[in-house]
């Protein structure tokens, strides 16, 4: 035996080498430099074992080469997460587009709706601007002939970065403002009330499943203005930590802000209702029951 075994000569070769390439490699994952590391280190470390030429190759490879498979798995899974912490901005959009009301529920999911009614005296009801949701099965809505808004906003998040987000929702600023008669119909006029919500949280998976919708409909007497918000809140995969993301600015296609015009079938209550006639009073000489 000489003074430096052939197993340790070429794992510190090995450790070497893949400890230079990231250097001269630019663009080496991690997931290949952790591993070629552990392997060099390995070898090299089975060569100063005493005794270590009695130990069989074939399970001391096998040791080696699975002690490196389980480096490169842990490297792979903090690049991954790590590249989704650093490019969580910018890889989600938020586009809101004219869309008649749905006509169906749908397969899989449910089918969320923002409903918004108007406020009471200028301050806010709970119910003002409430979610309700389709079950799915892709049932027919039966909307009120008559009664329901037939246009509204269908909203859609699209996820673009390789990992899946989840219970992701956006602050949505909604705006109640006074209905101004014009020639041509009504404006809107000055704010009657303001909030702002979160919209239903939404899972949004990678590939060909990154996106999903919910819809907003106006049921008030008001004109409504919907300001879109700049970021998203979301949870990544094995996190209970709600995290911001920037969005992606809205497409050429779809709104920056969202006006709805008050629902057509709604009326509103008379402002002054008829005050009741004073009794008549009862003629001189009748006789008043006792």
């Amino acid at each position: 035996m000489g003074i430096m075994d052939w197993q340790t000569k070429i794992g510190l070769g090995v450790a070497i080498a893949f400890g230079i390439l990231p250097f001269v490699v630019k663009d080496m994952p991690q997931w290949l430099t952790w591993p070629g590391l552990s392997f060099g280190v390995l070898l090299a470390l089975w060569g100063l074992l005493p005794n270590h030429d009695k130990i069989p190759y074939g399970p001391a490879f096998l040791f080696i080469t699975c002690t490196s498979g389980i480096a490169a798995s842990v490297a792979w899974f903090y690049t991954t997460a790590a590249s989704a912490i650093s490019t969580l901005d910018n890889k989600i959009s938020f586009n809101c587009y004219s869309s008649p009301r749905p006509t169906h529920a749908r397969e899989d999911k449910l089918l969320h709706m923002l409903q918004i009614i108007e406020p009471y005296q200028g301050k806010l009801l709970p119910a003002s601007a409430g979610y309700t949701f389709m079950p799915p099965g892709n049932t027919e809505i039966k909307w009120g002939e008559g009664t329901s808004p037939e246009w509204g906003s269908r909203c859609v998040l699209t996820n673009y970065s390789e990992v899946p987000f989840f219970q992701v929702s956006v602050p949505l600023t909604i705006v109640w403002r006074e209905v101004v008669k014009i020639e041509n119909g009504t404006t809107a006029g000055k704010t009657i009330a303001e909030v702002t919500i979160k919209s239903p949280p939404l899972d949004i998976g990678a590939g060909v499943h990154n996106e999903d919708y919910f819809y907003i409909m106006n049921y008030s007497l008001y004109w409504v203005s919907i300001i879109l918000p700049d970021s998203a809140g979301l949870h990544r995969a094995g996190s209970s930590n709600v995290e911001t993301a920037k969005l992606i600015p809205p497409n050429m296609f779809a709104a920056f802000d969202i006006a709805l015009q008050p629902n057509p079938y709604r009326k509103p209550p008379p402002t002054n209702p008829p005050a009741a006639s004073p009794p008549t009073p009862a003629p001189s000489g009748t006789p008043k029951k006792k």
